[in-house]
């Protein structure tokens, strides 16, 4: 059996049946194995044929798009209906760098220019596939992150890429201190890739980042096809 404490739904992946019926969340549940990939993959399970929800064992996605249910809210003096939208993503995946070279050589990392603050980024191991729980991940992924979605400006991509070059990004400090994981994953086989990100309007009207959701799709994408996240995210 495992034990899974049940996350908060989010924005972008709600519910679209209105009458099911809700798990208790904060509270722990028990379920087997198959159980937990089924409900792993249906909850953000593509709903219509125009939804693209990919699966990383046919690769590193790049295209998103799904219809899911907006809440009603009130921006000013307007007030905006719940309706269903659709919305989509694309992933333009810059050069990948190793890690061990970019300490050394700083041109390798993102430009520090505005419209480079804020995207998403994997750190990965090509040509290599990963066991995971349900099946091996031939992308050689072992973490994925965000970057410039804070008010403080230093939280930019370029600073996360130097981070985990240095090794003082936390989740290649969590690979210093993880002997299994330093041992399948030598460091000089890292490498390291990103995208850039824009803003987008949220359900409340909102102005926000979208490497948020788009770093929410990577991972809930990977978890639907695995059963679990990257080895580095679940530290």
């Amino acid at each position: 059996m495992l034990k899974q404490l049940l996350p908060i739904p989010v924005d972008g992946l709600a519910s679209l049946d209105d009458e099911e019926e809700e798990d208790a969340y904060g509270f722990w549940k028990e379920y087997s194995l198959k159980a937990a990939l089924e409900e792993s993959r249906a909850s953000a399970r593509v709903v219509t044929p125009q939804d693209i929800w990919p699966n990383w064992a046919e690769g590193r996605p790049s295209s998103f798009r799904l219809r899911y249910y907006w809440q009603p809210f009130r921006l000013g003096r307007v007030s905006h209906r719940g309706t269903y939208r659709s919305e989509s993503l694309e992933l333009e995946w810059e050069r990948c760098a190793s890690l061990s070279s970019i300490s050394a050589n700083p041109d390798q990392l993102p430009p520090s220019d505005t419209y480079a603050w804020s995207g998403v980024y994997r750190i990965f191991r090509p040509n290599t596939e990963i066991a995971r729980v349900a099946g091996r991940d031939p992308t050689g992924t072992i973490y994925i992150g965000k970057a410039g979605t804070g008010k403080l400006n230093w939280s930019i991509l370029r600073t996360r890429v130097r981070e985990a070059a240095n090794q003082t990004h936390q989740a290649t400090r969590h690979w210093q201190f993880n002997d299994r994981i330093r041992a399948e994953h030598p460091w000089e086989a890292l490498r390291i890739e990103w995208a850039f990100t824009g803003t987008r309007h949220n359900s409340r009207g909102e102005e926000e980042p979208w490497a948020t959701l788009a770093e929410r799709w990577l991972l809930s994408t990977y978890r639907q096809s695995f059963g679990e996240r990257p080895p580095l995210n679940d530290r």
